[in-house]
């Protein structure tokens, strides 16, 4: 697993093995940091200001209480709807992250992505 101040692997680590013990403000932090070292970066790098009508349908999906915040997905999701773009939100019990609650969400993933592509 991921641990702050551990580097090693750290852009090729599949997302199950990132920590998936729930919020850490610190981790958090840290593996922001790691990507992005100069605050001034963040709000680029914050997917909700980047929303526009030619954005894709998207399905979002979080723990409730993973270490990464639920505020970012309701921006996001907020974002999306405010520009008329399909979307989905959901959150889930747990501190699971990423491919931790992939088989949760796989069955409503594909079936969202179908429809909205006007697949089925």
């Amino acid at each position: 697993m991921a641990v702050q101040g551990d580097t090693e692997n750290f852009a090729t680590a599949a997302s199950r093995t990132i920590n998936q013990d729930g919020v850490n403000n610190s981790f958090y932090k840290w593996f922001i940091t790691q990507y992005l070292p100069h605050p001034s970066d963040y709000v680029a790098a914050t997917p909700a200001y980047h929303v526009t009508d030619t954005t894709g349908p998207m399905y979002l999906a979080n723990s409730l209480n993973e270490f990464v915040p639920t505020s970012g997905v309701a921006r996001l999701s907020q974002a999306l709807g405010d520009a008329g773009i399909p979307h989905a939100t959901r959150m889930l019990a747990g501190t699971a992250h990423g491919e931790g609650y992939l088989d949760q969400v796989f069955e409503s993933t594909t079936l969202f992505l179908n429809r909205s592509l006007h697949l089925l």
